[in-house]
């Protein structure tokens, strides 16, 4: 998603001018960690790391930053955001999912404008203790793929901005496999960009100016260092890594 002074029209487009424009452009998340800051980081890092990231408490406050123009770029989920999409206040260049979603039917998917590898969202699981018996873990999870197979429900599920999906207890397993290992590589690479960011923050501190007495009570400054000074220090957020057990919802 954009702000209206982007002139992408597409996810291709978008690419190709932060691609050109390293450092010019600004993506931000609802909280560090969070799968929007993880797909944000995937596509800078394809992009040539060309973004900056710009972390905030929730999503109001990054709807309004993109609004404002403090930010061009998110990765958010459809909840909290429909509002300006539908008012033309922001442009949805691409859902990240396989499937087009009701709600944005004329978008196109990531998979369809050649970036596969952004599939992402908040998904929610059903989760029982370890080593509780198989028979109540399928039972379960019959009950829940029948609730929330029903129209009303899977209405009224859709009307907050999520997908029902209703996985079984293997498929689930299988997924959250594959999610760890997408996202894994998402976080080791925000993990080694935060690290090269400290070590250009120590040299930064390690060469600023040592203060001085010239004996009449005056302060001089020295640096051995001044070709430093002035140089401008951006950090990607260190991320977490998702630690839920199965799924049922998506958004």
């Amino acid at each position: 998603m954009v702000g209206t002074t982007v002139p992408a029209k597409s996810l291709k487009e978008l690419a190709e001018y932060v691609s050109a424009s390293p450092g010019k452009f600004n993506y931000g998340s609802p909280g560090s960690g969070s799968p929007a800051h993880l797909t944000g980081a995937a596509f800078s890092q394809q992009t040539g790391n060309s973004m900056v990231y710009v972390p905030y408490k929730g999503t109001p406050p990054m709807v309004q930053a993109l609004l404002a123009g403090d930010i061009q770029v998110a990765f958010p989920t459809l909840t909290g955001i429909i509002g300006p999409v539908k008012a033309g206040k922001l442009r949805v260049l691409a859902v990240m999912a396989r499937a087009r979603i009701a709600e944005l039917p004329d978008v196109p998917t990531t998979v369809e404008a050649g970036f596969p590898q952004l599939i992402g969202g908040n998904w929610w699981v059903l989760a029982a203790p370890r080593g509780t018996n198989s028979r109540i873990i399928e039972r379960l999870a019959a009950e829940f793929r029948t609730a929330l197979a029903e129209p009303g429900v899977r209405k009224r599920v859709s009307d907050f901005g999520h997908v029902a999906i209703g996985l079984a207890p293997a498929e689930t397993a299988g997924f959250l496999k594959s999610e760890s290992a997408r996202y894994k590589s998402s976080s080791n690479w925000a993990a080694s960009n935060r690290s090269e960011c400290d070590s250009r923050k120590r040299a930064r501190r390690e060469a600023r100016p040592a203060r001085r007495s010239d004996g009449g009570g005056k302060d001089r400054h020295s640096s051995s260092s001044p070709g430093i000074h002035g140089e401008a220090t951006i950090c990607v957020s260190r991320p977490t890594s998702p630690r839920s057990k199965g799924t049922l919802l998506r958004s």
